[in-house]
């Protein structure tokens, strides 16, 4: 996907989060990006975009402690399907390695594994799909998916704008939610505000050919 992502989520899918608390170690993932892609839906037909993982990111905006910090997903994958001049018919899908995170201290690194959060070994993975997009190239582009975190799914909606110059799209974007939606930051430290903000932001670049 031109990412917007998440991816994110990817979506994408985002993704996406900060704790500090005793936990697990967090470790390398050795998720490739091939076998994200193998979990993808074949999209075909015109407008198919061809999206390019290693010139497009996946990041994601949080405040722990009164740090506000951005962190991001080393290793994601997206397809999308988008005809530009009438959205009508478009998909945009994403995969997310959630152990590829990195929340940009190691503290919260350690802990973002742990079943309070996204408790990985049950699930690793996050997903978007959005069926129905919305918009126009003048006014960027609107769409309705769902964010699975944790096995839990729902709506996020992705806005994103996308610049397109010989055959090459790079799209930009961001998408909201609030973590206790996705039961991200369990138990009684985490369930206000005092340590870690309900609110996350994730934002996509993709960069994508066809």
């Amino acid at each position: 996907m031109f990412k917007q992502f998440l991816i994110a989520s990817t979506i994408c899918v985002m993704p996406l989060m900060a704790a500090c608390s005793s936990g697990t170690d967090v470790n390398a993932s050795e998720v490739t990006v091939a076998a994200l892609t193998e979990k993808l839906p074949n999209l075909t037909g015109d407008h198919v975009w061809n999206v390019d993982p290693s010139q497009s990111k996946l990041q994601f905006r949080a405040e722990h402690n009164g740090d506000k910090f951005t962190g991001n997903f080393g290793t994601f994958d997206s397809v999308v399907k988008l005809n530009l001049d009438d959205p009508s018919g478009g998909e945009i899908h994403a995969v997310i390695d959630l152990a590829s995170i990195d929340a940009k201290d190691d503290d919260r690194n350690a802990n973002l594994p742990s079943k309070a959060w996204f408790d990985m070994k049950s699930y690793p993975l996050a997903t978007y799909s959005a069926t129905e997009i919305t918009g126009s190239r003048a006014d960027g582009y609107v769409a309705n998916g769902m964010l699975s975190i944790k096995g839990i799914e729902r709506p996020v909606q992705l806005r994103f704008t996308v610049d397109e110059n010989d055959g090459t799209a790079k799209a930009s974007g961001t998408a909201n939610f609030m973590r206790q939606e996705f039961n991200l930051g369990t138990g009684s430290d985490f369930e206000t505000e005092e340590w870690v903000k309900f609110p996350i932001e994730v934002v996509v670049s993709l960069t994508a050919t066809r």
